[in-house]
């Protein structure tokens, strides 16, 4: 069974679930961050022991608008997806939503893309790319796999709506699981992570839909690790058999590094290394109990491996939340509330390959409601790795 036979069929088995989606409710964009991101071209790399690397990067520029994506830049397979420009994606793009599934013999057009390199099991690889989907997109796919029936798959559903992401596995392209489910995600540009860290044998995806990153649960890689080295081809899909919307994808970059070491709770703790400042702290007018803070943290001399976390120690729940969608960690707090935190690598400059650079500074905005006149201080920490509990 080829991976392609038994990806279609689960698929297809998909398409008759009836699931009820969850609708999302509309947040603002409260965590913010501003650095120059360059333009780059298709890009390799050779990795370098003990830094992050970019393996394979491509943000279509180069390549002549209208023509198929197969031919150009090296990528190469069967169907029809044009490089254009859109209204939803601000630069040439790789558009299935124009594309078909002509000289194909199973209505699905494939357009792959071989890197040099592999994900490892000692070393975590991530995948990154901004994409535009519109409602009612289904089987738009980017896929990280071994071009036969091991890798990550993720995609557009119309039944959630929004976007799933599976593991396949077993040498015969059986999917593992078919979740985390995203909901959401579509009629908007977003961007995406998918984060395969193989020391912990785990993948899971981090996402922005514009009100701050988000991170799914996990899928085991258990099975998969020993394939992890056959990883080496970056495709996109798109499923034209049923007359529904496909997508658009553009800066698609393949990065890895080494595994963090060094332990709090999974991450390590590298406040020390780094200035952070806290602004002062004001009232958001017109509501009454709603403040906001203005965070920068500024790098010493040595730059700092992501994924990285914000950890805000010390405020107490029972008087001052965060009106910033954050998540929680209870590696400083023996307390049920926990700490909030947030992850800021998503918002560093692609060019970086996750890493904060020597020097470099982030700047952003926390906002606070609060029950007192003003939140209580809390101890920020800056945490280098995947936080595990």
């Amino acid at each position: 069974m080829t991976f392609r036979t038994s990806w279609q069929s689960e698929h297809y088995r998909t398409e008759q679930m009836k699931l009820h989606p969850r609708p999302r409710a509309e947040q603002a964009r409260i965590l913010k961050l501003w650095i120059m991101v360059p333009a780059c071209a298709v890009v390799f790399a050779t990795a370098v022991l003990g830094q992050t690397i970019t393996l394979f990067s491509d943000n279509f520029e180069s390549y002549e608008a209208g023509a198929n994506l197969a031919g150009q830049g090296g990528w190469a397979g069967c169907g029809s997806i044009p490089i254009g420009t859109s209204s939803a994606l601000p630069t040439k793009v790789a558009r299935a939503d124009l594309g078909s599934a002509a000289g194909c013999t199973d209505g699905f057009a494939r357009i792959s893309h071989s890197v040099p390199g592999a994900a490892a099991a000692n070393a975590v690889t991530t995948l990154s790319f901004d994409a535009y989907a519109p409602v009612g997109s289904h089987d738009f796919q980017i896929l990280f796999w071994d071009g036969n029936s091991n890798g990550v798959d993720f995609f557009t559903t119309n039944t959630v709506p929004g976007w799933w992401l599976t593991v396949y596995t077993n040498g015969n392209g059986t999917p593992v699981d078919l979740r985390p489910t995203i909901h959401g995600g579509t009629g908007a540009p977003v961007s995406f992570k998918i984060v395969i860290d193989g020391p912990n044998q785990v993948v899971y995806v981090i996402y922005d839909f514009g009100s701050g990153p988000q991170t799914t649960s996990t899928l085991s890689l258990a099975g998969n690790i020993t394939t992890l080295s056959q990883w080496n081809t970056v495709a996109i899909d798109a499923d034209y058999r049923f007359g529904l919307p496909q997508g658009q994808v553009d800066n698609i970059r393949l990065t890895q590094g080494p595994p963090t070491t060094g332990g709090t709770c999974g991450a390590t703790d590298v406040t020390a290394q780094v200035t952070i400042s806290k602004g002062p702290v004001f009232g958001v007018p017109p509501f009454v109990g709603l403040y906001q803070q203005a965070i920068q943290i500024r790098n010493g001399s040595q730059p700092i491996n992501g994924p990285l976390s914000f950890v805000l120690h010390g405020i107490p729940s029972s008087t001052t939340r965060l009106a910033s969608p954050s998540q929680v960690t209870h590696c400083f707090s023996e307390s049920e509330a926990g700490d909030s935190f947030f992850l800021l690598d998503f918002l560093l400059p692609a060019a970086n390959g996750d890493v904060l650079k020597a020097g470099e500074s982030l700047k952003f905005t926390l906002v606070y409601a609060s029950g007192q006149n003003s939140p209580t201080n809390f101890t920020p920490k800056l945490l280098s790795g995947t936080l595990n509990q």
